[in-house]
């Protein structure tokens, strides 16, 4: 396993979500037998979710179905989701900024962008 696998398998925390607990988040499947599943994620993954999911114009619970189908089918879905975020912040140019109501994302980019 290398350095950046070891990075995924571990929750995000942030300043803002310091609480590295995976909670259940209930998000609407409708090809799933309930039309309904969740997923557990610590605040700081999630929330990230939701301000991608805006700024896509999708739902997080889309996204969250994108990322189960199409982004890594195989592998459990915290560290997936931990990927696509980690992905998401790596393709941001060093000369955007993220709205201000990025909370999570803001945190994350300043964090990564410090790290390299």
């Amino acid at each position: 396993m290398s350095n950046l696998d070891d990075i995924f398998m571990k929750p995000i925390t942030t300043p803002e979500h310091p609480d590295p607990t995976e909670a259940r988040r209930y998000i609407r499947d409708d090809d799933g037998f309930y039309g309904y599943d969740y997923v557990f994620l610590e605040d700081a993954t999630w929330n990230a979710l939701c301000e991608i999911a805006h700024e896509r114009g999708c739902t997080v619970d889309e996204l969250c179905c994108d990322i189960d189908l199409n982004f890594a089918p195989s592998e459990p879905f915290a560290l997936a989701a931990r990927r696509y975020v980690a992905r998401y912040l790596a393709d941001i140019p060093g000369n955007i900024e993220l709205p201000r109501n990025f909370h999570v994302l803001r945190d994350l980019l300043a964090a990564h962008r410090h790290a390299q």
